[in-house]
């Protein structure tokens, strides 16, 4: 597919008052737990390399486009923050975007929870999406990057379904081939669009509000592979916009990175390398911290920074099949449980996770190899006895979209896999997770203490694969919902609707929108 450049169109636009909500928020996700914990030990997202994709939020006066959240001078607020932009001076405008500022400031910003993070890559969308960066429309693999973590709070479409299923492939190849955290808002309201939360490898954000669409956008008719029904999101935090939520959780994915890269020589058993002959470690592989980040989240919430709260979590019709609630997927991220998971650290199938004599009741596994291809097993298990203390378990099996090409021609395989949960005292499966749509599936179950249970991680295929995952689980007291009264509403403001046309010719009357 050719594409050559286009006009310019721009579609709808809505601003609003600046400011970022407050801070209460890093109370409702667990952060002020973090560092009480931790203290100057908490992690800061130092050494770890972030980019930020951003929509244009319209043009200045010599039609360009208004995208980066800063321009000439560094903001007061990203103190310390060195950027480089994927995008040359040509192609943007020298005033800075509101929407982008904010959103950078919850992601890297001295106030953010990654607040560490020294080197940020900027990208247009726009142009992030074919030859700086994506190469979607022409025969070029993705470029090489050294982010490990890249937030989009934007949505759109290219309104051309092959060209949306080409952009997935290639998202979930990027996530795949280099392990790099994608993290994709969804759309507010009810409008779905299929850029860029519907990839399978990525983590798709919504709020705790619930004002989003539900589920993964339909591009069956051109790609059988990105059908609808996929359970998005995959997690959501307490922001008054999705495009506040992403970064919120980018922010969050850094922390981990950093105590999984920082702690490989306790944490992992193993490693791989990356296009940009990076060292990742299990402990910081995209799958690892997608199941600690959904396996850490919280089912039922408490807020002060909004009245948004999850009190019915899988309640009332809205169960998936990979165990998850189709408006809050695996719920609120609670950054406290997930760091908990990855500095549990790595332990293998058949080893014992918790128990009276034994305490790793919060960690992983990652499997490289599994399926039945080259010997490899079908079916592994994960031993733990609950405790009066330790009677809550929630897990999540997390795998990639196993795309083996880029390009409309490139072709993708979902595996399956099941999780399952056997009660050993009883000799019975007391919970399970077998979605055949889905690349993760999910346990939230209240346990009997003193009972001995096992997680077993399955094929539920016929013929043998070779494929990975991650495991992630926590074991924790159990919980209840607690009735509070209404919280302020603090908002998060300056962000921007968007929808400018993508500037190529096979894409015409492309595209693109940030969240409201």
């Amino acid at each position: 597919m050719r594409i050559s450049t286009a006009h310019w169109a721009c579609v709808a636009l809505l601003t609003m008052s600046a400011g970022v909500q407050a801070q209460d928020y890093k109370n409702d996700i667990g952060y002020d737990d973090l560092v009480k914990r931790l203290g100057s030990t908490a992690p800061t997202g130092a050494g770890v390399t972030a980019m930020q994709v951003e929509a244009p939020a319209g043009v200045d006066s010599s039609n360009l486009p208004i995208w980066s959240p800063v321009t000439g001078s560094t903001s007061s607020v990203f103190s310390g923050v060195t950027f480089n932009f994927t995008t040359s001076t040509s192609g943007r405008s020298s005033s800075p975007s509101g929407h982008a500022l904010n959103v950078g400031q919850l992601f890297y910003g001295n106030n953010a929870l990654a607040f560490g993070i020294g080197t940020v890559r900027l990208g247009n969308a726009i142009d992030w999406l074919t030859t700086d960066f994506l190469g979607a429309g022409t025969p070029a693999m993705p470029s090489i990057t050294d982010a490990r973590v890249i937030n989009h709070s934007w949505v759109g479409t290219l309104n051309d379904a092959v060209g949306d299923a080409e952009v997935l492939r290639r998202m979930d190849w990027l996530v795949q081939r280099d392990n790099i955290i994608n993290v994709a808002a969804v759309n507010n309201g009810s409008a779905n669009r299929s850029l860029p939360g519907s990839a399978f490898n990525s983590i798709a954000v919504g709020a705790t509000s619930g004002n989003h669409p539900r589920g993964s956008y339909d591009l069956s008719a051109v790609d059988a592979v990105y059908a609808a029904g996929r359970t998005r999101p995959d997690v959501v935090a307490p922001m008054a916009t999705t495009s506040g939520a992403a970064p919120v959780v980018s922010s969050l994915a850094a922390l981990l990175v950093e105590t999984g890269h920082t702690g490989a020589d306790t944490l992992s058993h193993g490693s791989t390398t990356n296009r940009a002959d990076a060292t990742v470690y299990n402990a910081e592989r995209a799958e690892t911290i997608k199941a600690a980040i959904m396996a850490g989240a919280d089912r039922q919430t408490h807020n002060l920074s909004t009245s948004s709260q999850i009190t019915d979590y899988r309640a009332n019709g809205n169960a998936t099949a990979n165990g998850l609630d189709s408006r809050y997927g695996a719920g609120q991220v609670n950054v406290s449980t997930s760091h908990q998971i990855i500095a549990g650290g790595e332990h293998e199938a058949g080893s014992v996770l918790c128990g009276t004599a034994v305490r790793i009741c919060a960690g992983f596994d990652y499997v490289e190899n599994f399926g039945g291809s080259y010997g490899s097993a079908t079916e592994l298990n994960y031993s733990f006895t609950a405790t009066a203390n330790r009677n809550q378990l929630t897990a999540s099996l997390v795998w990639n979209l196993d795309v083996d090409a880029v390009g409309s021609a490139g072709g993708a395989t979902l595996h399956n896999l099941g999780l399952s949960l056997y009660d050993e005292t009883t000799g019975q499966q007391v919970g399970n997770s077998v979605s055949l749509i889905d690349n993760t599936q999910n346990l939230w179950y209240s346990l009997v203490s003193g009972r001995q249970y096992r997680l077993t991680v399955s094929s539920l295929e016929s013929e043998a694969f070779d494929g990975s995952y991650a495991l992630a689980w926590n074991l924790s007291g159990t919980t209840t919902p607690v009735p509070l009264p209404p919280a302020i509403f603090l908002l998060l403001g300056g962000l921007v609707t968007l929808l400018p046309a993508l500037r190529r010719r096979h894409f015409a009357q492309n595209a693109l929108a940030t969240r409201k």
